[in-house]
């Protein structure tokens, strides 16, 4: 499996500003002039490496941000990386901010690659480390589906880091640390310049099929994406450790098999491979591979631990909405049956959603970044650090894109037919990877501990909850208001055997009526 790692340099030679001041030989430099050479020179150290790099901006002019984060997603990127120049206030005057500084999404990955690549970039030219920030404002950070960072190198209004931006010592620079903080990230050894490994391909087939191998040294080296499409179906192991310069080594059924990048593609030692059979060399040099066929055992998947986010809701209305006022009597009436019929279309637990909303609003008080007039029910795209995250029009849309942001953790169907997407995020979302309310932990929140226990708890108490029973009425048959609920009574049928014409209902069968009209939504 090749690794693909996006990039792009950003703005382009068109936008306007994006440029250092007048230097004091005349010269402005425009930032996609820095960017884009940066690109050009990390392009071959991926290549170098192994590692399939695609440019998403190769124009040169602006191309727009969402087209960037198109291209970077239907390449198929394990990484995107953004190269910058930054700017504070377009003036050289003596007080200018200066050094380098990597912008990341708040998640584990994209972190965990932004520290690795400060930790480079500060070992070549001196510069003061401004460390690593969030990054989620940035749409190149935040729009891509695969980890994303953005790198600014250094400042286009410091007079001094201007004229670093100018040398092609200092672009090459950024553009070697840059890679070998990509090769650490998946595990692959940098290659230096100079020390790319030398192959010779070799003709070949296996179990009849033509195919190409090459040969390393004395070590005859067949392509892996081959061998999956002729039957070979082994578990693979992927630890990309490079005991020497250019073998990466594969773990096939515990055995190590010594392999090498080339091209973009991983190619195996043949006589390390398990159940690999003794080759036939042909007149032309080539040799014939035989693969026996492999019939991978069954094992059952077991079923993930926890409540199930999918299935029929339990609590009704009446308690769902009783136990919410019992904390905050400004829970709008409407909400606790937006909650059970959105999410009935999806299949999803509407009762328990209702309560993952009562934890991230504060039980609807919104006391942190996202407010009230947003409708954003679920923390949707709200990040910490002052981001208040998607907004919708109404309640319920609100509703709607909390539940389709569940389905799409939950399952892996498409929408139902006909319902609009609301949820802004569901792209990003690993679909499927989360099938119950436990297994939202450290992903819905991140760290998120006990994120998912935490809404079950609410829920246990929700169930816990007795709903008092409706008294405000005197019972008697002449009141319009009693006749009213009498008569939507007799839609879900006279729990009571209590319709009598001639007789007033008594208080306690009246409010076993009222109750059940309400645990149906009819009131």
């Amino acid at each position: 499996m090749s690794i693909i790692v996006t990039y792009e340099g950003g703005h382009g030679t068109d936008t306007p500003g994006k440029r250092t001041p007048v230097m004091p030989d005349g010269v402005v430099m425009k930032e996609n002039e820095f960017n884009d050479s940066i690109a050009a020179f990390f392009a071959n150290e991926m290549k170098r490496c192994g590692i399939i790099a695609v440019d998403c901006a190769p124009e040169g002019y602006d191309v727009p941000l969402a087209t960037r984060v198109q291209r970077s997603d239907s390449a198929g990127s394990f990484l995107h990386i953004s190269f910058h120049a930054n700017a504070y206030d377009g003036k050289f005057d003596g007080n200018d901010p200066e050094g380098v500084e990597v912008f990341y999404y708040p998640e584990t990955n994209s972190k965990r690659f932004a520290n690795i690549l400060i930790k480079y970039l500060i070992q070549g030219t001196s510069q003061k480390n401004r460390g690593i920030k969030d990054g989620s404002h940035l749409y190149m950070v935040s729009g891509p589906k695969a980890p994303a960072v953005l790198i600014e190198a250094a400042f286009m209004d410091n007079l001094k880091e201007a004229k670093l931006l100018r040398t092609s010592a200092f672009r090459k620079e950024v553009a070697v640390e840059t890679a070998k903080g990509v090769c650490e990230y998946f595990g692959v050894k940098y290659v230096p310049e100079g020390n790319a490994p030398g192959y010779t391909e070799v003709p070949a087939t296996v179990n009849g099929v033509a195919t190409k191998a090459i040969l390393v040294n004395t070590n005859t080296h067949l392509i892996y994406s081959f061998l999956k499409n002729v039957g070979y179906r082994e578990g693979i192991d992927y630890t990309y450790e490079f005991p020497t310069k250019d073998t990466v080594k594969f773990k096939i059924l515990g055995v190590d098999v010594p392999a090498v990048l080339y091209k973009g593609e991983s190619y195996l030692q043949w006589n390390k491979i398990p159940s690999m059979q003794e080759p036939k060399q042909r007149q032309d040099g080539g040799w014939d591979f035989t693969i026996p066929k492999y019939i991978p055992p069954t094992t059952p998947t077991p079923e993930p631990e926890g409540m199930p986010i999918m299935g029929e809701s339990v609590a009704a209305v009446s308690k769902l909405l009783g136990f919410a006022r019992s904390i905050n009597k400004e829970i709008p009436d409407e909400l606790p049956k937006l909650y059970l019929d959105i999410s009935k279309r999806y299949g999803i637990r509407g009762d328990v959603a209702f309560c993952q909303m009562l934890k991230e609003t504060g039980y609807y008080r919104f006391e942190g970044d996202v407010k009230k007039e947003q409708n954003n029910l679920a923390g949707i795209g709200a990040v910490g650090g002052g981001n208040q995250g998607a907004s919708f029009p109404t309640l319920e849309d609100g509703v709607k894109a909390h539940i389709q942001h569940l389905y799409a953790y939950s399952s892996s169907s498409p929408v139902p037919f006909g319902e609009e997407m609301i949820d802004p995020r569901f792209h990003l979302v690993n679909r499927g990877s989360a099938t119950t309310w436990e297994s939202l932990n450290g992903k819905w929140a991140v760290p998120g501990t006990n994120y998912g226990q935490d809404i079950l708890a609410i829920y246990q108490k929700v169930m816990e909850y007795t709903v008092e029973p409706v008294n405000d009425y005197t019972g008697h048959w002449a009141e319009k208001n009693i006749i009213r609920v009498i008569e939507a009574g007799l839609m879900v049928g006279d729990p009571t055997g209590a319709f009598r014409p001639d007789e007033p209902l008594t208080r306690a069968e009246l409010a076993t009526v009222l109750t059940k009209l309400l645990d149906k939504g009819v009131i």
